[in-house]
């Protein structure tokens, strides 16, 4: 009797510890609701969030900090009184250790700091000059971690002239012009494709990148703005980045073409495709073009944190289409000239139309593989029409209501008209020979070195290579005219 007595308390006993456990579960599960619902960002995960480990990666172009977490977490932006102090906190975070320190050595950032603040773990990084920042975040499938990441970039630039521009870009917005900006592909260490005659891509996409950019400047209806301004190496990253920062409402790549085929030729047009590319040589083609990516060792398929997948899914689609119409509209252009043959445009996964919050195309002016394209391109008459009908192409497409043609476009090289006889009122004294001098620009080379050299007005040296306050860099290798016919 005893025994089932002290039995029955025993079952009592634990009815009652399984209640009181249940009851203490369902008390848990309302906290932690409650917190969810007061605070969205504690709703993610009930388990704690953790920083679990950072490197520091010395890129082609910038340098980049990365810190890994358990889970995805929220960043807060920090403003400091020091410029070159770059705060960010990651509320909720714990760090298993009271602070981190590691000291850095190069010329953008000499140190990284990690400690505990009241209600967040705090990331401060300190810079030896000010420089284009941009902040990543993501999943890194092979550590299993998501991921921040600061990259700060390598100056080719004052920074002081990057925020005059940005200053002047909304000035121009203010007053409703819109912003392109016009990619010159590969530069520095990446020279691109090599043409039958020796041409190199990355020189031919910044002269025609300059060009387009002065056409379209010269008439006032729309701001162009180049990625590049010389031989510099740019990540593609960095140029959405620029991109981004400058709100352009459309983003321009210009490239050459090549193929192990020296028949293939043509111009050339390709936007971002959500899916598979158009056909199997654009496929190709992508993937050549994304191996630039490759050189400074970023990963693809990193996101700006401000922006939410959700968002950038519709952005995107918004933007593909909008694509297809400015590449129909550059095509419609360049199809009139006759002696050069131009496809319709393409789809293809091109890393540098990917994460715009714009149109974007990708332009392949011609096949540096075929004789004909570059004998056609290297023509100053062929390469000032064909550079002022794209120009023509994207300001009929950001300013619809203008329906500009070739005469608006300043320097365009109509066709050369025949021999015409000067009035007798109008003539003039026939003009000496004038030999053409022309001058290879060499490292170290600037527009008042060379004019000084030569004993001309800098100015005058200006006009007569169309050096502008937007496209004035010259570069190694570059042939300036001194003096002559152009």
């Amino acid at each position: 009797m005893l025994k089932q007595v002290k039995r029955i308390k025993q079952n009592k006993l634990q009815a009652a510890g399984v209640l009181y456990f249940v009851l203490l579960t369902a008390f848990i599960s309302a906290l932690l609701l409650g917190n969810a619902l007061i605070n969205p960002a504690f709703a993610a995960s009930s388990h704690p969030l953790f920083l679990l480990d950072c490197k520091i990666l010395f890129l082609s172009d910038s340098v980049k900090t990365v810190f890994y977490f358990n889970q995805q977490p929220h960043i807060t932006p920090v403003e400091s009184n020091n410029r070159l102090e770059f705060i960010l906190d990651f509320p909720r975070c714990d760090f298993l250790l009271k602070t981190y320190k590691e000291s850095v050595k190069d010329e953008l950032i000499n140190g990284v700091l990690i400690f505990k603040t009241e209600r967040a773990t705090r990331i401060l990084i300190r810079q030896l000059q000010m420089t284009q920042t941009r902040i990543m975040q993501g999943y890194d499938k092979a550590r299993k971690n998501f991921y921040v990441s600061v990259l700060f970039y390598r100056p080719y630039e004052r920074y002081s002239k990057y925020e005059a521009r940005l200053s002047e870009i909304n000035e121009y917005k203010k007053r409703g012009v819109p912003i392109v900006l016009i990619d010159a592909g590969h530069g520095g260490k990446d020279p691109g494709a090599k043409s039958v005659y020796g041409d190199i891509e990355k020189n031919l996409n910044l002269k025609f990148a300059r060009r387009i950019t002065n056409n379209i400047n010269s008439t006032g209806l729309c701001r162009a703005y180049l990625s590049r301004a010389g031989d510099q190496f740019l990540s593609l990253g960095r140029r959405v980045f620029l991109a981004n920062q400058y709100g352009a409402d459309a983003f321009i790549s210009i490239h050459f073409n090549a193929n192990k085929s020296k028949k293939v030729r043509g111009f050339e047009i390709y936007y971002l495709s959500s899916g598979t590319a158009s056909d199997k040589a654009s496929e190709i083609l992508a993937n050549i073009e994304n191996s630039a990516e490759f050189i400074d060792e970023n990963i693809a398929g990193e996101q700006d944190y401000q922006v939410q997948s959700i968002l950038l899914d519709l952005k995107e689609k918004e933007n593909i289409k909008e694509s297809a119409i400015l590449s129909t509209i550059i095509i419609d252009q360049v199809s009139k000239i006759e002696a050069y043959p131009s496809s319709p445009p393409k789809q293809a996964n091109f890393a540098v139309l990917r994460n715009l919050n714009m149109p974007s195309i990708l332009i392949e002016a011609g096949y540096l593989s075929n004789h004909d394209d570059i004998s056609f391109l290297r023509s100053g008459f062929n390469f000032e029409e064909i550079c002022a009908r794209i120009a023509i192409g994207i300001i009929n497409y950001l300013s619809p209501g203008k329906s500009a043609d070739c005469s608006i476009v300043k320097n365009i090289a109509a066709k050369p008209p025949a021999a015409e006889k000067i009035p007798l009122k109008a003539a003039k004294p026939a003009a000496k020979n004038i030999k053409k001098i022309e001058y290879i620009v060499k490292k170290g080379d600037t527009l008042s070195k060379i004019a000084k050299k030569f004993n001309i007005n800098l100015k005058k040296l200006m006009d007569i290579n169309n050096k502008t306050t937007a496209g004035g860099v010259i570069f190694p290798g570059e042939v300036l005219v001194i003096s002559g016919e152009r």
